[in-house]
């Protein structure tokens, strides 16, 4: 199938990886692309992780991608987050700054992307209580292109199907509640995932 998105790949692709179905699908582009054309490229995924098995998940949906695509190279970057109270997106974005003020590798040379699809159609526009302006619809987000902004749900969950990724899918987890033990069904993200891929 063609990809309905651009997916810009330099000699470094920085994305931030979340663990949900967006982001994963997004990585498993990234590297097919970076495969079939045999390009020159390094894929680091940057996540934020509050308990230790949203970290654990993450390295294992890169570890299976790495022995899928095992001339691809990937390279995992992790921040410990401490929920205290505060603003949880002001401070992923202060730890992102923060790594890509150590980031070894020049601007001009670096893809910056985010995983995230706009607002499934139909279903609230509350992020599980928080703002949901990140997801109206935007090409660019701060540096980071977003490949997948004019895309839903239920678009990605038709790339999930036609590209047969099941196993894929299964390594991802998108529940705010209960992340990353199991899903809720009751959080935006699970409406979310439920109603597009018609399974948790």
């Amino acid at each position: 199938m063609i990809v309905p998105c651009e997916l810009p790949v330099k000699k470094r692709v920085f994305l931030h990886l979340s663990g949900g179905a967006d982001s994963a699908l997004l990585l498993y582009l990234l590297a097919d692309k970076i495969k079939k054309e045999n390009l020159d490229a390094q894929i680091d995924c940057f996540m934020i992780y509050d308990k230790i098995e949203m970290k654990l998940q993450c390295e294992i949906l890169v570890d299976y991608l790495t022995d899928l695509f095992p001339t691809v190279k990937f390279r995992l970057i992790s921040k410990y987050f401490e929920r205290n109270g505060n603003n949880k997106a002001s401070e992923i974005y202060r730890l992102k700054l923060e790594v890509l003020e150590s980031y070894d590798m020049p601007e001009e040379d670096t893809s910056f992307l985010l995983g995230i699809t706009k607002i499934y159609p139909g279903a609230i526009k509350k992020y599980n209580g928080g703002d949901s302006h990140t997801r109206d619809g935007r090409k660019w987000i701060g540096r980071s292109y977003v490949p997948f902004s004019h895309l839903d749900k239920n678009d990605l969950a038709k790339i999930y199907n036609e590209l047969m990724l099941d196993k894929l899918f299964s390594l991802t987890h998108s529940c705010n509640t209960k992340a990353p033990i199991e899903h809720c069904g009751k959080c935006y993200p699970c409406i979310e995932r439920l109603g597009a891929f018609g399974k948790l």
